[in-house]
């Protein structure tokens, strides 16, 4: 009887953490909140990187196009894309660009560097632009870092394929270390 309890026990638990998992997966990853209608702000901020990294940057410069802010600004480093690299350039866009070497080089970085810019710049509002699988840890550090509003722009809904798995296994572990270390 007392075998019985414990394996009853032991698969509720399986059970409620599966599903815990399963709904913080859809909520943080697949299906995060994002803001439904964008407001200008001082900047658009790009927190570049992932697969589809021109997807970010490309949807950024979209917003720029609708003006929504006067200058747009990446959390970069010295791995850059052509894309990346010609917006860093500035020369090649109609609207300002700016960029900073983020250190260290991940998404708590990328938060350090836009702090360090909006300090800089006196910004008060930004939209930030990054993956959908992404927008959540990344607003959690930037909020921890910059002390202004923030809207959540998603550059592209990843499809659900095998890459997709992996980016979201990588999320969970991002976000375990961002909520127990990362702190500005």
């Amino acid at each position: 009887m007392r075998r019985r309890k414990r394996t009853a026990l032991g698969l509720l638990f399986v059970v409620l953490s599966a599903g815990l998992a399963a709904f913080f997966t859809n909520r943080w990853f697949i299906n995060p909140q994002v803001t439904t209608a964008l407001v200008p702000a001082d900047a658009i901020v790009v927190f570049p990187g992932g697969p589809k990294a021109d997807d970010r940057i490309e949807r950024a410069v979209q917003l720029m196009e609708q003006g929504l802010a006067p200058v747009l600004f990446i959390a970069t480093d010295i791995k850059q894309t052509e894309l990346e690299a010609s917006v860093c350039d500035g020369s090649s866009f109609d609207f300002a660009t700016a960029c900073r070497i983020s250190v260290p080089r991940n998404t708590h970085g990328n938060a350090v560097a836009t702090r360090a810019e909006a300090e800089a710049r006196s910004w008060d509002s930004v939209i930030l632009v990054t993956a959908d699988d992404h927008i959540t840890r990344s607003h959690m550090l930037l909020k921890r870092c910059y002390r202004g509003e923030i809207q959540t722009a998603v550059s592209v809904k990843e499809p659900a394929d095998r890459e997709r798995f992996r980016r979201t296994t990588h999320e969970w572990g991002g976000m375990l270390k961002a909520v127990f270390t990362d702190r500005c």
